[in-house]
């Protein structure tokens, strides 16, 4: 890792979390649990930075995996026209924290390429990364940017 910033600190279960830039494509963000913090301009920065895959280690609850874990990868697919990877712990109800399981692959175009259930798994997932390059052809919402009448950037 060439980089990593502190983004807050969640005081949920003394939960935290971190960025890190990867060298080449990858960003990876890395987290001891649950990442609320996956928002549109976090993507938009590692989008710009060259980022065509992101890959988010989580544990969203029992609230939290139902209601928005699959919308929030979905999203951040489609806003950052990349592929999205959302690696869960599997349930264990007899744990402190019950996390929702349910990893999960999504294409920059914000269909669900693969999704586990809540049980153990191991998965392997092939990703088309020409399709990243594709879709951006299609829909350029990256390069239409309005940076005459809005800036987006890292600090």
């Amino acid at each position: 890792m060439t980089e990593g910033v502190q983004i807050h600190d969640f005081d949920f279960n003394k939960l935290m979390e971190f960025v890190a830039k990867a060298k080449g494509d990858v960003f990876l963000k890395t987290t001891e649990g649950d990442v609320l913090n996956l928002k549109s301009r976090l993507t938009q920065l590692m989008v710009l930075s060259g980022a065509k895959l992101i890959v988010v280690p989580a544990a969203f609850n029992m609230t939290t995996g139902p209601a928005h874990w699959e919308l929030l990868f979905r999203q951040r697919a489609v806003d950052g026209q990349c592929y999205t990877v959302g690696t869960s712990p599997a349930r264990d109800t007899a744990a402190g924290y019950v996390a929702w399981g349910h990893s999960i692959v999504c294409d920059p175009w914000g269909t669900v390429v693969r999704q586990c259930d809540e049980t153990p798994q191991v998965v392997v997932t092939t990703l088309d990364m020409a399709r990243v390059d594709a879709i951006r052809q299609q829909l350029p919402i990256l390069s239409a940017r309005r940076t005459d009448v809005y800036e987006l950037r890292k600090r």
